[in-house]
């Protein structure tokens, strides 16, 4: 679960992706397929812990693996800060909807946690997060990360 306990002046500089650090025992990176995050409070206002999101990253992280290798993904020194890649991020956008709603987010998708500017009384923001795998994915997650689309044809 992620709470963001308000105030929280932290605005995000840049994204990470998770389950690089740590990796799984045997060396390779704990990629998924989907980060399903279930808001257990509202989460309609800007700015109130709110998860931040730069969108098409997916696509760009994807490409920058196919080039590179799916080994990259295990090299963080060469994604700092984040971790992520010196990649074009666009513009973030605050994901915003009511408690009970559901985020779906593709694993290189960047994202980061939001500033929370309300007051102490006002309440956290939670989120409960999930990791979901297709089935296989542990087998194939050097195709998975570089072809981003490969587990949603």
């Amino acid at each position: 679960m992620a709470t963001t306990i308000p105030p929280w002046p932290h605005r995000p500089g840049g994204p990470h992706v998770d389950g690089l650090t740590p990796g799984e025992p045997d060396g390779r990176p704990a990629t998924f397929s989907l980060l399903a995050g279930v808001w257990l409070t509202d989460h309609d206002r800007r700015h109130r812990g709110n998860l931040w999101v730069w969108p098409g990253t997916h696509l760009r992280f994807g490409q920058y693996l196919a080039d590179r290798g799916a080994g990259a993904l295990t090299r963080v020194e060469e994604m700092n800060p984040g971790p992520y890649p010196k990649i074009e991020l666009g513009e973030p956008t605050q994901a915003i909807g009511s408690a009970g709603s559901v985020l779906f987010a593709h694993y290189l998708l960047a994202h980061n946690i939001g500033d929370h500017e309300g007051a102490a009384a006002e309440g956290r923001r939670e989120t409960v997060y999930y990791r979901l795998h297709a089935s296989g994915h542990r087998d194939r997650w050097r195709e998975v990360v570089t072809d981003p689309l490969a587990e949603f044809q």
